[in-house]
């Protein structure tokens, strides 16, 4: 796969079932991230090699460097720097948050019923958190935690394959 600028991109690695389980893991952090496909990429040619960015992968259309990577990102030496660097993108520039007129629900953090929602990246699902909680600071905690437990679903998925 190549980034539209004539470098190769892979899922980077060593093959195998670490390397399947890597592909997984970053195609399960992207669903994390709407309706595009954003997953993180490691370049395997060119002056880039063996750095990774978050790449959107939008059908037909080249494969591109999104958010600060899509910038003056050197790249960077792991996966998870690129998935970091793409939440603190969306931290800062796609974060919704508003009071929803009707259908009171439990904050996704304590519990407590509220009418707040809130959104973390363009067409996501919204995540419902009471007064204390709708802050960046809360939905970067939830963005970890779900592309935390998407890793251990693949690597029990990978344990049971075996």
């Amino acid at each position: 796969m190549s980034d539209g600028r004539g470098r190769g991109l892979d899922s980077g690695g060593a093959g195998g079932d670490f390397g399947l389980f890597r592909e997984r893991q970053a195609v399960r952090a992207a669903l994390l991230y709407g309706e595009g496909m954003f997953v993180p990429k490691v370049s395997v040619d060119g002056p880039d090699t063996g750095k990774w960015y978050m790449m959107a992968v939008e059908g037909k259309i080249a494969v591109r460097r999104v958010g600060y990577c899509g910038g003056n990102c050197d790249g960077h030496s792991t996966q998870s720097e690129a998935v970091e660097h793409f939440l603190q993108y969306q931290l800062d520039r796609e974060v919704d948050l508003w009071l929803s007129r009707r259908g009171e629900r439990g904050c996704e953090i304590c519990g407590e019923p509220t009418t707040l929602r809130a959104r973390l990246g363009r067409k996501t699902e919204l995540v419902v958190l009471c007064q204390k909680h709708q802050s960046t600071i809360s939905l970067q905690k939830l963005a970890r935690t779900s592309m935390a437990a998407a890793s251990v679903n693949e690597a029990a998925l990978l344990v049971n394959q075996a």
